[in-house]
């Protein structure tokens, strides 16, 4: 999955984030965005930087700490992240 015509600058990539937990429980938005740091999600855009295109791709599965900028694109919620809060790949997507 990518999201045509977005391209994060810098060293910047786009996530998808997962909303629910290994579990299958579904957290609701409050309680996900005051009280959890660590999320999981999936690399849908990353910048044209060498540093990220060498560490990251899209469809890349990720751990990451919540900082970044929410932003909602055709309808669907997004995050916006530096590569510094991503702690690991878990599942690595297309390279």
């Amino acid at each position: 999955m990518s999201v045509k015509g977005f391209t994060p600058k810098g060293d910047r990539v786009l996530i998808k984030v997962k909303k629910e937990t290994l579990g299958g429980i579904i957290i609701p938005e409050e309680v996900r965005r005051e009280d959890l740091s660590e999320r999981k999600g999936e690399v849908v855009a990353v910048s044209k930087n060498e540093a990220v295109t060498s560490e990251l791709s899209v469809g890349d599965e990720i751990l990451f700490e919540s900082y970044g900028v929410d932003l909602q694109l055709d309808g669907q919620d997004y995050l916006l992240l530096n590569i510094c809060y991503i702690y690991c790949v878990i599942n690595q997507g297309e390279k």
